[in-house]
């Protein structure tokens, strides 16, 4: 790792992992992957440039070290180092950003958290190996925000000792999975059925498609095609057609099925397993606060913009620059608030969740301002195909500089 020197303030915004977001920092540079822009590729380039990019991050020594330290047991600090990285690797491009977050925060989250020391090591382990990669797949088409209620079903055979994967109803189909394109196996949401009974919604390993894109049995992927903004993340509808699966297959940590087809769990009530489920899901839940604070800072910086030269009033970048580190802050006491078991610690969250919104409360100031924001001489794509010259002027009696005489 390069040995650089850097600001105080610099290391702080980073945080106590600095070397490690400047050892991503050298390696994304010198990466030719990450040089190219993405503007005027077609949707498979695009997807297919950002499956490049998260294939070399997940090449790099240090990640895959990282990655491997996710199978241990309690390791401190593990989850706000994983933060840490996803934000870093979002400024540099968000679309592998938020790949990363699917493959490994939500995939692996859930067979880290959801399952037992021996399925780690055979659902996860390949991946931080780049054997094959994962999805998450929870939403549905019906559901909304209604978890408890999904509508897929996981029904036990027990003369085969096999789960059987079911999408009953359109409602039941599984919308904006991420990597539902290109992922080999998915972590699948369903309802767990033994003997008519529901015992709840639990999680399933389901494969998708083989190695060589073949896909298994009774699946169905639909392409959602282009997302703005986001045209490198290929999300996707799942559709299952009585899917088999082994009985093994159930991530039982929280519950297990026998052979015979006995349902037993650590935590009896359904309702107390549904909320250990959740929790356990919650550092993973937060990484889309660390996705959004990544794109503030990318918004809120010249470097790395393609763009038209930008030229603005000092004032805009004054206010953007406080709300950047007033959030980082406030973020940083959110994210300290989950423990290292990944149960939230509700006291902490809450408190800074309301410095926070004190905070967000001056954006619609600060949106205000960058709206007075002058382009010259160039147009900006807004991800519908079309193009809108940028020409408002900066506020009368404020003396605009050009983009480069000012300080981040």
């Amino acid at each position: 790792m390069d040995q650089k020197q850097t600001s105080s303030l610099a290391r702080y915004l980073d945080g106590e992992f600095w070397e490690i977001k400047d050892a991503f920092r050298d390696a994304i540079s010198k990466c030719e992957l990450f040089q190219s822009s993405s503007y005027d590729l077609t949707l498979d380039q695009n997807r297919d440039l950002t499956a490049e990019r998260l294939y070399h991050i997940l090449r790099l020594p240090f990640m895959r070290e990282h990655l491997q330290n996710q199978l241990k047991e309690k390791q401190i600090g593990f989850i706000n180092k994983s933060f840490g990285i996803t934000e870093l690797i979002c400024s540099a491009d968000m679309a592998t950003g938020v790949k990363l977050g699917v493959v490994c925060g939500l995939y692996g989250g859930a067979v880290n958290n959801l399952g037992s020391p021996e399925q780690k090591m055979k659902w996860y382990l390949p991946v931080s190996e780049l054997q094959f990669t994962g999805m998450f797949a929870m939403t549905e088409r019906g559901h909304g925000s209604n978890v408890r209620g999904i509508i897929t079903e996981a029904r036990y055979d027990q003369s085969t000792q096999e789960f059987i994967i079911h999408t009953p109803s359109e409602d039941a189909q599984k919308m904006y999975i991420g990597n539902a394109l290109k992922g080999n196996y998915a972590a699948v949401f369903a309802q767990l059925i033994i003997n008519g009974e529901s015992q709840g919604p639990h999680c399933f390993i389901v494969p998708i498609r083989d190695l060589n894109g073949v896909m298994w049995p009774g699946v169905t992927t639909i392409d959602m095609k282009h997302k703005e903004g986001l045209n490198g993340v290929d999300n996707g509808i799942l559709i299952f057609n009585n899917v088999r699966i082994p009985r093994e297959n159930l991530l039982g940590k929280f519950g297990s099925v026998s052979a015979e087809g006995l349902y037993s769990s650590p935590v009896l009530s359904k309702s107390s397993r549904f909320n250990a489920m959740l929790a356990a899901l919650t550092p993973t839940r937060l990484g889309l606060t660390v996705q959004a604070m990544a794109a503030m800072k990318r918004t809120s910086s010249s470097e790395g913009y393609s763009g038209p030269r930008l030229r603005c009033c000092s004032s805009v970048f004054l206010t953007c620059g406080f709300l950047r580190v007033s959030v980082h802050v406030r973020l940083r006491g959110w994210l300290q608030g989950v423990s290292e078991d990944g149960i939230p610690r509700v006291k902490k969250i809450q408190k800074e969740r309301k410095c926070l919104l004190s905070i967000v409360a001056g954006f619609p100031f600060a949106k205000q301002l960058c709206t007075r924001t002058h382009i010259r001489g160039g147009t900006k794509s807004h991800g519908f195909g079309t193009k809108t010259r940028m020409s408002a002027q900066a506020p009368p009696g404020v003396i605009e500089k050009p983009h480069s005489q000012l300080s981040g």
